[in-house]
């Protein structure tokens, strides 16, 4: 059961081996957040099964169980597998981002970082604002005119053909031609000509991808940056 149920204030779990690190994330988080620490991919895991936090935010690079391995784990773990993991790294390339997404986690954040930035996509996990299969009671702006996407691209593949069926602060809801992999990344461009929705250049990842009865494909996709 989630800890939000049993906390007034929502519980933080960091890992980290630099102590330091904790620290700093305490320091700009603690006024909103209850924070708790583990310096280990092992004492991540007992700590997360012993006491259940609203979300991990679990940093890469460790010695003995990296953050992908225990993410893995967590994501495989029946006590642990419904818990948010928000990944913090100096890693940055596609690829390592893309580590991180297949390891399970629920977002991918690198270093440095803006403590405000970071503060609302713990809110937005949580919360559950981003889009999922099965809960979309997120903040949304619906369009009315359907953008176009003039461009859909995986970062190793084929272009698609897309147009955009709503838009949000965190995710895109797309019709497109074509299915496309989970937990893939992808470049975005949408044009618009909706008064209110600027042109968008974006990084994302498929959250959702599936085919209805009638034959039509639809997609939805996480923002992960904006370019």
């Amino acid at each position: 059961m989630s800890s939000l149920l049993k906390h007034t204030t929502r519980q933080l779990l960091v890992v980290d081996d630099e102590y330091f690190n904790f620290e700093i994330l305490k320091a700009g988080l603690a006024s909103t957040f209850n924070l708790s620490y583990a310096d280990s991919g092992k004492s991540c895991l007992a700590s997360a099964i012993a006491d259940q936090p609203d979300i991990i935010l679990l940093d890469v690079c460790m010695p003995g169980l990296d953050g992908y391995d225990t993410c893995r784990i967590l994501k495989h773990t029946p006590e642990t597998k419904h818990i948010p993991v928000v990944m913090l790294s100096g890693l940055e390339s596609v690829l390592e981002q893309q580590a991180g997404f297949d390891a399970g986690c629920d977002a991918y954040v690198v270093k440095p970082f803006s403590m405000a930035v970071l503060r609302e996509k713990i809110n937005n996990i949580v919360e559950g604002i981003m889009y999922t299969e099965d809960k979309r009671n997120y903040r949304r702006m619906q369009v009315n005119t359907p953008a176009k996407l003039t461009s859909i691209e995986p970062i190793a593949g084929l272009s698609y053909n897309a147009t955009c069926v709503d838009l949000s602060a965190t995710g895109l809801s797309l019709q497109l031609d074509d299915l496309l992999e989970l937990n893939s990344i992808l470049s975005v461009d949408i044009a618009s000509t909706h008064p209110s929705i600027a042109p968008l250049k974006a990084t994302a990842k498929v959250i959702r991808a599936s085919k209805e009865e009638d034959g039509t494909i639809t997609a939805g996709l996480e923002i992960i940056e904006l370019n």
